[in-house]
Formats: C-alpha cells, structure tokens, sequence
C-alpha cells in the first residue's frame, strides 16, 4: 500500500488465531497488567534526544525513529512492531467524559446505604428481571428508582404466613433510608444530603438546611464497588468484564508511540502529537497533586 510516496510493508509479526472477542470495561488492575510500564516522568527525551525510562516515549512502547529499537518486542524492523501500552497511575480517580452520564443514572438507582436496587414494587421488579436487552432493562429501572426518597423492602404481595422473604431471590429487606439528592453539572457530580419532606407538608425553603457539596470519584468507586452482583446484571453490566466502578478512571492507558508519533524537526526539536502533549499535562498534574 502507497501513502504519500510512503510505502508500508507486511508486517512479519507472529499471526494468532481470533478465537472470541470480548467486549466491556477495562478495571485498573487489567490496565496495569497489559502494559508494559509506568509512565510517571513529565520528561521525554534526555540531552541526547533518547526517550527516557518512565516518560511518555519509553521504549518499552515501541518507536517509530528507525534509530530506536522498541525494548519489549525487540524487532529489528521498526516496521514489524505493533506498539505496546503503558499507564498512568493517577494521583486521584476522575470521572469519564463518556461514562458520567451512566454514573448518574446509576447513583439514582441504588440505595446510599445498602447499595440494593430502590426497585419496591414487587411485581415491576420480577417483570425488570424477564427484559433481555440490557440498555431496555437498565432504562426501566432507572424510571421506576429516580424518583425513590426511601429505600424501602421488597415482598411478594399476598404471601401467606409460611413465606419465607430470605429465600426469595426477588425478595429485599428495604433498610428504610433517606436517599440523598444527586445532580450532575457538566464534568461534576453533587450530592445534597439534607433530609427532605414529604410532597404533603409545607415546606420552608428558607428555613430549610442545604447540604449540598461535590460527589467525589473516590466515593463513587466506594458506592459502587458494593453493589451485589444480581443488581449488576440487572444494570446491564457483566460482573467479570465490566464493574460499574470500572467507569471510573483510576489507571490511564497510554497508547504506543505508533498512534501518537512525533515529528523531528531538526537535530534537537520534536513536534509532538496532540495526544502526547495531553499525556504530558495529566503527569504535570499528578505532580503537582503529589506535592
């Protein structure tokens, strides 16, 4: 193939068979496990222009300067290397500009305390349990919680004096606790926990104590780590490939040099790429939060 004068050659990479493809949430603790190093250097290149150990052109990732030779595959062709991932391990989690809607949608729907669905309806929930598109299942359980101010118990309606509400899988013991109030505005999630009335007493908004403040990513990992399994499928998501939690960035990947190369303008000055440049503001960041 002919590109710009440029042509690529067949890469002579070990081919493998594709026996399944997986899709779903990458957690921390997979990122961390498929690279092949830390990025934590805001410092690319040293006084004689090699990528340093650590920072955000490490040659561990590959290269794509015929001068370098990528230190994990060690090919002896620039050409047959396909890059390898390394991470940044955040100073402090972040919300995911794709994901914040979700997480939003998700804090509505679970209990603050006991982290069970708000889902009281006995009958509603076992009609949730039989819809077998995800993203229907999990609008249906959003419109039944958002509106939820307790969480309330779940039990089979008519039930004689031998039911038994511990061995009902759609059973719940509601823990009868005042939900908090969640907003999102743009990148920020709040949460205001003064307890509020019921819809039939007068309200005095100016006596009324607000306790609104920032709903933390840390919190949320915590929040969510906790919800049962059940309650995960039920969401939509699958417990052994995508945690809600997982929603949440902890560990950033850092994509390979061959995605985001630079440009060598003379001996001494590299043009970086936009995505590169990006890297190297969140480790300026997380430097600053270190100190």
């Amino acid at each position: 193939m002919r590109v710009s004068g440029q042509i690529f050659k067949h890469s002579k990479a070990q081919e493998k068979m594709i026996k399944a493809i997986q899709f779903g949430l990458l957690s921390p603790e997979a990122i961390e496990k498929m690279a092949v190093c830390v990025v934590t250097k805001t410092r690319s290149f040293d006084e004689n222009g090699v990528p340093v150990d650590g920072g955000i052109n490490d040659l561990r990732m590959g290269s794509t300067d015929k001068t370098f030779k990528c230190k994990t595959c060690h090919c002896k062709n620039n050409d047959d290397c396909p890059g390898h991932f390394g991470y940044i391990p955040l100073e402090k989690p972040v919300f995911h500009v794709g994901f914040i809607g979700d997480v939003h949608k998700i804090l509505k729907c679970i209990c603050y305390n006991c982290k069970r669905l708000l889902i009281d309806d006995y009958d509603k929930y076992v009609e949730v349990t039989k819809i077998k598109n995800p993203k229907e299942r999990q609008l249906k359980i959003y419109n039944l919680c958002k509106n939820k101010k307790y969480c309330r118990s779940r039990v089979k309606k008519g039930a004689g004096e031998e039911y038994d509400a511990a061995n009902d899988p759609y059973a719940k013991v509601g823990c009868n606790y005042a939900q908090p109030t969640f907003k999102r505005e743009n990148l920020k999630i709040t949460i205001d926990e003064s307890v509020k009335k019921d819809d039939n007493e007068d309200q005095d908004e100016e006596n009324s104590q607000e306790n609104t403040r920032d709903f933390s990513p840390e919190e949320v990992i915590q929040l969510f780590s906790r919800i049962p399994d059940l309650d995960c499928q039920l969401l939509g998501f699958d417990p052994k490939y995508s945690r809600p939690e997982w929603m949440i960035i902890k560990n950033l990947a850092v994509c390979p040099p061959q995605v985001r190369p630079s440009v060598s303008v003379d001996s001494s000055l590299r043009s970086q790429d936009d995505l590169t440049h990006q890297y190297n503001q969140i480790l300026k960041c997380n430097e600053l939060l270190r100190e």
